[in-house]
């Protein structure tokens, strides 16, 4: 237990002189009540790090660009989809009322007051007995 302590003290005392703010001549000179800054300091180790391959940097704007170029395909695929879905709708609601209009028309070509007044005035009389032909075999009732 009193190793992992030493270690401890060790690490806290490297720490201090590495991340100090004093001048170098005092940096082995901190007593222990003294607060070590660490605010902005790199705690990553030696300072230096890696440096990016001059390659990848060409090679992330282009793949940025081809997203870049997905993403307003994509846009204008989608626009191009909403304008076909808009006319789609305008052509249904056109249709619909075609078919309004034309049940409209049946109706008015089935109504048999219009049908009567029509054989009326092309001549026609009405019969004064009708009679229920059935097909043969089957027999029918008065």
């Amino acid at each position: 237990m009193s190793r992992i302590i030493g270690i401890g003290t060790a690490l806290a005392r490297q720490l201090r002189s590495r991340f100090s703010s004093a001048p170098r001549e005092r940096r082995g000179q901190q007593r222990r009540g003294d607060v070590v800054q660490l605010v902005g300091r790199d705690l990553a180790g030696g300072g230096l790090r890696e440096k990016v391959p001059i390659w990848l940097i060409p090679a992330m704007v282009v793949c940025g660009v081809i997203v870049a170029l997905a993403i307003a395909n994509l846009r204008v695929q989608l626009i191009g989809q909403g304008y076909k879905r808009a006319s789609a709708v305008t052509r249904h609601q056109e249709l619909e009322e075609e078919q309004r209009n034309l049940a409209a028309r049946v109706r008015e070509l089935r109504d048999p007051a219009r049908l009567a007044s029509l054989a009326q005035e092309m001549g026609f009389i009405r019969p004064e007995r009708a009679f229920a032909l059935a097909p043969p075999g089957i027999e029918t009732r008065p």
